[in-house]
């Protein structure tokens, strides 16, 4: 048992220390980091050319995917940045009207599942943005 032990004690510690050549090895720029290519298809491969087309178009619809993605991304981003102003803004009217001792009877837009519903994320903050004004207006 303590022979095994030995052994595969051994055995980690060089694999760990393989595996730390390898990373200062591609560090230092004596291996490179080969990259995947695309599958190789035979030249002499019946339907070659349909394959290749039908492997760049599925390229195509991820790089879309991811897109649409990142433009999704961005906008719920800005939206809840707007949110964070208009919230400080209201923050704002609030202590504006108690330091005045008036009374604010701030409600939320009536069409807040509306706006939810809204497909364009820059509509959506748009319709926001112009109820908020109305109610700070009426404040």
């Amino acid at each position: 048992v303590r022979q095994r032990n030995k052994v595969e004690k051994k055995v980690r510690e060089h694999h760990r220390k393989v595996r730390r050549e390898g990373k200062n090895a591609i560090k230092q720029g004596r291996v490179r980091k080969t990259k995947l290519t695309a599958s190789v298809i035979p030249n002499n491969m019946p339907g070659k050319h349909e394959l290749l087309e039908s492997l760049q178009q599925q390229k195509q619809i991820a790089a879309e995917e991811r897109k649409a993605i990142a433009q999704a991304l961005k906008a719920n981003q800005a939206l809840k940045r707007s949110n964070a102003k208009v919230s400080s803004m209201a923050a704002n009217v609030m202590t504006a009207a108690a330091n005045t001792g008036s009374e604010v009877g701030f409600e939320e837009p009536e069409s807040v599942n509306a706006l939810e519903s809204s497909e364009n994320p820059k509509m959506r903050q748009e319709k926001y943005m112009k109820e908020l004004k109305k109610v700070v207006e009426e404040a």
